[in-house]
């Protein structure tokens, strides 16, 4: 499998960075985003569980080859990506299995921890790469960060969108509603995550693998909430997912991972203060949370979801209190640091004119005959200090 394929037209050549293995499968994959749009239902159901499943697999096992290339965190955060793409593939193997053996398959189930494996495995291995150089309290306030926007959008999207859905699963098991309702909050995490490993500054700082894998997730999660839309009788052979959604994020996996095997370019930047909007933006999301709260509040409206935005307020609020305890410790650690530095370079500008004054006053201790008692008690005085 070779890296890149170049293309010889005249005297043009064109080079682009996927082998043929990739193209191949980038053609398989289009093929079933076209057969799961004009195809009958059994169709597009085969094409779509034969796209996802293959696109996931060949990822998986891309982005553990490559990696085995890289050293360090990178190594770990592709190799834990690369995992959960193949836990993702194992699990629409079992689901497929199960609905050709039984008829129908459950929406929400036990199937589902493959999935959920998927996105835990995912969401750490994105987390795990290689961070701009700093301290850990700058690392947490950054998680705290991506965490106070991810909960408000939650909540938001609780109260907009997903509360109106979930109610059809009011009669599914308490396993299917806790699945249904953690899916969107996962959603949310990873792409909440590959976003801030895209933006923040560090050598993967708008590369061009995180951002195919951020598309990726992107894609990943409009096609979870398709099915989450259709897929509230609680059986799977009622839903009708948007499966070339799937595909097309699988599409973007298989491109990111086909790209791992580069190392990433270490970049310097200056120590100065993040834009203003990257620290405004996760408070953004809160402020509306709270703004819908106190509206609820205001027109007596009492239903189970101001629970859920009360409790999402209170979280919100105990992350930024944390944070900004992160944040005064940071800032009694780099005063404390700038002033021991400013100490240094005071001492190292005045050691040279120090040293010509001490080397002065040797020469005038050789003679003291020609000076008075209290100009040769003050010699002695700055001998002493200067030993």
């Amino acid at each position: 499998m070779t890296q890149a394929t170049t293309f010889h037209r005249g005297d043009r050549t064109t080079t682009i960075p996927f082998g043929p293995f990739a193209l191949g499968v980038f053609g398989f994959l289009a093929l079933c985003v076209i057969v799961t749009l004009v195809g009958s239902k059994e169709a597009a159901d085969a094409a779509g569980a034969i796209g996802v499943m293959v696109g996931a697999g060949v990822a998986g096992f891309l982005f553990i080859a490559r990696a085995r290339t890289l050293h360090g965190r990178e190594r770990l955060g592709w190799s834990l990506i690369g995992f959960g793409s193949i836990t993702a593939a194992l699990g629409v193997l079992v689901v497929a299995a199960v609905y050709f053996a039984q008829g129908d398959a459950a929406a929400f189930g036990w199937t589902d921890l493959f999935f959920l494996t998927t996105y835990v495995l995912v969401i750490f291995g994105a987390a795990a790469l290689p961070h701009a150089e700093g301290t850990m309290t700058q690392r947490l306030r950054m998680t705290l960060d991506g965490l106070i926007g991810a909960v408000s959008i939650a909540a938001l999207a609780w109260v907009f969108i997903l509360s109106d859905l979930t109610s059809d699963l009011a009669d599914a098991s308490l396993l299917a509603r806790t699945i249904g309702a953690v899916y969107p909050f996962l959603d949310l995490v990873v792409l909440t995550v590959a976003m801030s490993v895209l933006l923040r500054r560090s050598r993967h700082r708008f590369d061009v693998r995180v951002a195919l894998f951020a598309a990726a997730v992107f894609f990943q999660v409009l096609g979870d909430i398709t099915f989450f839309a259709s897929a509230q009788s609680g059986s799977f052979q009622d839903a009708d997912p948007l499966y070339w959604i799937n595909i097309v994020a699988m599409g973007f996996f298989v491109a990111s991972a086909s790209l791992v095997g580069k190392p990433s370019v270490g970049r310097e930047y200056a120590d100065r203060n993040p834009p203003l909007w990257t620290q405004i933006a996760p408070y953004v999301p809160a402020l509306v949370m709270l703004a819908v709260f106190v509206v609820e509040l205001a027109t007596g409206n009492t239903e189970a979801d101001n629970r859920v935005l009360l409790a999402a307020v209170i979280t919100v609020g105990l992350l930024v209190i944390l944070r900004q305890a992160l944040l005064i410790l940071d800032n009694r650690a780099t005063i404390e640091q700038q002033r021991d530095l400013l100490v240094t370079t005071i001492s190292h500008e005045l050691r040279t004119p120090l040293t010509a004054v001490v080397g002065y006053v040797e020469i005038l201790a050789e003679d003291t005959s020609r000076l008075e008692a209290d100009q040769v008690e003050m010699l002695e005085i700055v001998q002493d200090q200067a030993e």
